[in-house]
């Protein structure tokens, strides 16, 4: 019996080792990122740290989310051409019943100025959906990993630190990180806005299939004349 107790608290002792040597390993690379990172790293000021074994997650794909940035930027620029558009429509209608040279200038201009943001946001659009497909194929590429292994480990951790303003404030990021934790492969802030917009946008474009998305840039028409 003392045998048994004995190979037990042996156990628990190479398992504690074991996982400390991880968080030891996970808090110096943390430790060196910050280093090069943080504008006050004198402030710094680690508060948890918690280690997860890392499987297929798109949401924390560096390639992923880099489309997903990329198409929300497109996104924002669609919403400010048809802003444009709506502007050009309204001098278009303020205009449309002059019968002098001025204001058929005033109603052309305007007109060209609502054709060429409509033909930017189309463009947009399209580079928003074509984004979205490769989102959909670095999916099913992550998904390959059909025996489940492990890819890594996704390491969160809260900190303290000061802005530059000199105000202390807490900070929260998820590391993605190598499988012998010797390298960071991604980092997310995810108290940033992009961060919140990017996952949102990835989820969404998860709902949806390539040929559902295909066809939303085959419905978007050619560039007005």
């Amino acid at each position: 019996m003392k045998h048994i107790k004995f190979c037990l608290s042996l156990l628990l002792a190479i398992t504690l080792a074991s996982c400390a040597s991880k968080e030891d390993k996970a808090n110096k690379l943390i430790k060196d990122y910050m280093y090069e990172n943080l504008y006050d790293f004198e402030s710094y000021e680690p508060m948890k740290t918690t280690i997860d074994t890392m499987y297929t997650d798109i949401r924390f794909d560096k390639e992923a989310y880099a489309l997903a940035l990329v198409a929300g930027d497109k996104l924002d620029k669609v919403n400010d051409y048809l802003a444009e558009v709506r502007s050009a429509q309204t001098s278009m209608d303020i205009w449309s019943d002059s019968g002098t040279s001025y204001g058929r200038s005033k109603y052309n201009d305007a007109k060209a100025k609502c054709r060429d943001n409509l033909n930017a946001a189309r463009k947009c659009m399209r580079e928003m959906y074509d984004a979205m497909l490769l989102i959909l194929d670095r999916n099913e590429a992550l998904e390959q990993n059909e025996n489940g292994e492990a890819i890594g480990w996704k390491v969160g951790h809260r900190f303290r630190c000061k802005t530059k303003g000199g105000n202390s404030t807490i900070g929260e990021y998820i590391f993605v990180m190598d499988k012998d934790l010797k390298e960071i492969i991604a980092t997310f802030d995810i108290d940033e806005e992009d961060y919140k917009t990017a996952v949102d946008f990835i989820e969404e474009t998860l709902t949806k299939t390539k040929e559902s998305v295909q066809k939303e840039i085959d419905d978007i028409k050619e560039d007005i004349e």
